[in-house]
């Protein structure tokens, strides 16, 4: 395709990345499974299914997440829609650790379990570990998941 048809159709290198961060944002196969992640029966299951729901986002759109953030080093405007993007991730995993509230380790306050989930859930380090490292998509999975419990499932009595 002609470069020529993307701008004619999009308009802007703008909106073809807003375009993009949109199929990152609204991924209807991680929503899904976050959905259903939801409705597992303890925190342990819900956890992996936030797990997976990561993996399947990351997996579908990591590079769409990379030019996004390779564009917003260089254009204001860019930026600050990425970054409106990331606050959207941010409410999106403070929702998510609230409705777990009552399942998590005493002591552990919703900012903190908030912190630790995006930390945990980074493109980056998904971007490290399966990029870099060579891990398998299914083995961040996993490990994500160990770490999710380990770090906000109190410990079995």
């Amino acid at each position: 395709m002609a470069v020529q048809t993307v701008y004619a159709v999009f308009g802007s290198k703008a909106a073809i990345l807003a375009e993009l961060r949109s199929l990152v944002v609204n991924l209807s196969e991680a929503d899904g499974a976050l959905r259903e992640a939801m409705q597992e029966p303890t925190i342990e299951r819900r956890l992996g299914g936030f797990a997976h729901s990561i993996r399947r986002r990351w997996q579908l759109t990591g590079d769409i997440v990379r030019v996004n953030e390779d564009a917003a080093r260089a254009d204001p405007p860019i930026r600050a829609a990425v970054e409106l993007a990331r606050r959207r991730r941010q409410d999106g995993i403070r929702a998510f650790v609230r409705a777990l509230e009552e399942d998590l380790h005493a002591g552990l306050d919703s900012e903190r379990a908030t912190a630790i989930l995006d930390a945990l859930t980074m493109h980056d380090l998904y971007a490290q570990l399966v990029g870099f490292h060579r891990w398998s998509p299914e083995s961040y999975e996993a490990w994500l998941h160990t770490q999710l419990v380990t770090a906000l499932v109190p410990p079995s009595e």
